[in-house]
């Protein structure tokens, strides 16, 4: 599946070298000459020679070539081309051709063939068809001996060929280092249609371009050593014409080519491996590295042949009795380590190795020894002596350490009582046991806990011992904390917008949000997803409520905003509260009133009381840090007010509480800060000013008297920026 997915990776990545933005067949009009592909057939010929007939509206163009050799892919651009097929993939499965992909953009059809792996090629004009013949097997040989790719131009008589002389010439050579290491190698030419062909030999890179001049002022050899890539030098040299270009890597680099075309410029670049492609490199193609040997015998002994190996690898090997037989072998300039496991699998033989000591015995015979070795290590344990050590737990409870040691112990512990003078609790835990597997303490192994001093008391053999002490200090480490900065702010309208304005860069995919608004009124909920790029988008589309969520990247600037609110009369920050808690610990802050109210009582204890309702603005996080050292973050904000007091049958009265939350979840960068915003208050006010009587007079009294109307809108802003602590700083060190 891995393959098949770097497969459609490079396939789209030549599609999209070529073809700026994928328009859709029906949507593409016609080039000024009107030439377009109008279809692509196969035709089997013979052994696994396989015929690509790309039909055209008129005259074929002469198309520019290049190749790619892992994965295996020939891409051919058709200028002044677009594209009439009813396809754009095409499943061929017919000698190395797999598939075919055509895409088309700017007037340009590129078409992507994959091959099973990379193939001799001959391309021919002939009318309104472009006939692609593909089919024998590619070898390494020197630039005389190897052919390049052929053109033809059979029944044209308005094209030439394309050796018959330098078509264009290459302006430029220039190399660049890409952002994750890679090597960048950019060769301009004065012209689109040049036939590439890019290939591996021994362990350079070679690109020859065919019918393309090199000026000598380019032809020299660039040393990239220090641009810590993986390419040491570029060389460019001319011959007959033709122009190659060399690029030797640096010793033991270990990277992936991709060589595409896009107008004038050709890039190669070479990638270096991660760690986990290097990995699975490794898995699907061991490396050999020994000194290289040829063999040539016809039924020689496999003890003598296993002699040569040893000789010429300058090891000592030890040869069980059982091995014998005889083997029959044509290797030549092959790794002695990789003939070594050639005939080992050839027989079915194994092979162990201690420092520079290989021991060759078959397979079965290795396994039984190791099922001795075990058996003899485990009656070696079952007579050892046992020891006890106390073991003290710093970060975490000594029981849950106690658990994963015995894994059953949950069933079996029992609690301890409290000791007279020293009043320790002590928990005994059931021994290892032969009937738990998962156990890391042997048979006979015990372990107490300690809950007074939070520690260990483990009984076991000396091996065993020192496996628990070294999983202990994996597992008891601090638990990172993480400090909750919040800011809550009162903002008029203006402040808002322009906080939504001057804060960019974030994109919804971040935001991971169940979001519920409730009240006790007619308030519902809504979320007002931002596809503006703007981190902060809060707009008001009512006068009730529109809770949502963003991220603002630049805490610096953020801050800016804030004093400059406070400056300008815009806004108040009311609190800015911070705590810190444990990863995974949920964090509280409220802040609000305890509203009294009297209920009275019946029965024989009639009276009044005094009873408090909680009408606060609550902020509950819970962290939880990521691997990547980015912070997940639930939240839920809840602001409560004081609605309409509700009389009671006793007399009283009783406040409702109108509700407005939050629920969410985000990611975010350790350092970012997230908004929470959506909580409005509006203020209306109409005032009348007059003359007492002389302002009531009808007509006349409207000169006596004055009115306003005030309109304030206000938002609640809630800014939480996560910060992981350094546990150093936050605990010291252990």
């Amino acid at each position: 599946m891995t393959d098949r997915i770097r497969a459609l990776a490079a396939t789209l990545c030549l599609l999209a070298a070529g073809t700026s933005l994928l328009i859709p067949a029906a949507a593409l009009a016609q080039t000024a000459n009107g030439l377009a592909l109008e279809s692509i057939s196969t035709a089997a010929g013979s052994g696994d020679r396989v015929s690509l007939r790309f039909k055209l509206s008129g005259p074929a163009p002469s198309p520019s070539v290049f190749t790619v050799e892992n994965p295996a892919r020939l891409s051919i651009d058709l200028p002044n081309t677009s594209l009439a097929l009813d396809k754009r993939y095409q499943r061929i499965a017919e000698g190395p051709v797999q598939a075919v992909t055509a895409a088309s953009a700017d007037h340009k059809t590129r078409v992507v063939v994959e091959l099973t792996q990379m193939v001799n090629y001959n391309i021919q004009r002939r009318g309104d068809e472009l006939i692609v013949s593909l089919g024998g097997a590619r070898h390494t040989s020197t630039d005389s001996e190897r052919p390049a790719a052929t053109y033809s131009n059979a029944g044209s008589t308005s094209s030439t060929s394309s050796s018959s002389g330098p078509a264009s010439a290459i302006r430029n050579i220039d190399f660049r280092r890409g952002d994750d290491g890679a090597g960048r190698i950019e060769i301009t030419l004065n012209g689109s249609n040049a036939p590439v062909d890019v290939s591996r030999d021994d362990n350079k890179i070679v690109a020859r371009l065919s019918g393309i001049s090199l000026p000598d002022r380019l032809a020299r050899r660039l040393d990239v050593t220090d641009f810590a890539t993986p390419v040491r030098t570029i060389d460019a040299m001319s011959r007959g014409g033709n122009t190659r270009i060399v690029i030797t890597p640096r010793a033991n680099a270990q990277f992936q080519r991709l060589a595409y075309q896009t107008g004038n410029h050709l890039y190669i670049e070479l990638q270096p491996l991660t760690d986990a492609q290097k990995k699975q490199r490794d898995q699907a193609h061991p490396q050999y590295n020994g000194k290289k040997i040829s063999l040539s015998f016809q039924n020689i002994d496999i003890r003598s042949v296993l002699q040569i190996i040893a000789d010429v690898a300058n090891v000592n090997m030890v040869v069980s009795d059982s091995v014998s037989g005889t083997i029959a072998l044509q290797l030549q300039d092959v790794p002695w380590d990789q003939a070594l496991d050639i005939i080992l699998n050839a027989k079915g033989l194994g092979m162990t190795r201690t420092n520079n000591v290989i021991t060759v015995a078959p397979l079965t015979e290795i396994a039984n020894r190791e099922k001795a070795k075990a058996a003899a290590r485990e009656a070696t344990n079952d007579l050892a002596p046992l020891h006890s050590e106390i073991i003290q737990i710093n970060y975490a409870r000594a029981s849950d350490i106690a658990n994963i040691l015995q894994s059953d112990t949950a069933s079996r512990a029992t609690p301890g009582g409290s000791g007279g003078a020293s009043g320790a609790a002590a928990t005994p835990v059931a021994a290892g046991g032969a009937g738990n597997d998962q156990s890391l303490l042997s048979p006979r192994g015990h372990v107490t806990v300690d809950d007074r001093t939070n520690s260990l008391l483990v009984t076991d053999t000396r091996e065993k011992l020192d496996q628990i002490r070294s999983l202990i200090d994996r597992l008891d480490i601090p638990v990172r904390q993480v400090l909750i900065e919040s800011r809550i702010v009162i903002a008029n309208r203006d402040f808002t917008r322009n906080l939504g304005v001057s804060q960019t860069g974030v994109d919804n995919s971040h935001l991971n949000n169940a979001l519920n608004a409730q009240s006790s009124g007619s308030l519902g909920s809504a979320y007002n997803a931002n596809n503006s790029g703007y981190s902060v988008s809060l707009p008001a589309t009512n006068a009730t409520s529109l809770l949502a969520t963003s991220i603002i990247t630049d805490t610096f600037s953020l801050n800016l905003e804030l004093s400059a609110m406070e400056s300008e009369n815009n806004g108040e920050i009311i609190s800015s509260p911070r705590v810190i808690t444990a990863d995974g610990q949920e964090a509280n802050i409220e802040q609000g009133q305890e509203i009294p109210y009297q209920s009275g009582t019946t029965g024989s204890n009639q009276g009044t009381s005094v009873q408090f309702k909680k009408a606060v603005l609550s902020l509950n996080v819970t962290p939880k840090i990521t691997p990547n050292k980015k912070v997940i973050m639930n939240l839920k904000v809840t602001q409560d007010s004081v609605g309409k007091y509700v009389p009671t049958a006793e007399g009283g009265s009783v406040p409702s509480i109108d509700t407005r939350s939050l629920t969410t979840q985000v990611l975010v960068d350790n350092g970012d800060t997230v908004v929470l915003g959506g909580i409005f208050e509006q203020t209306n006010r109409d005032t009348t000013n007059g003359v007492p009587f002389v302002s009531k007079i009808l007509l006349l009294g409207s000169l006596f008297k004055g009115h306003s109307r005030q309109r304030d809108k206000q938002e609640l802003l809630i800014f939480v920026t996560p910060k992981i602590l350094d546990n150093h700083m936050a605990v010291g060190s252990r």
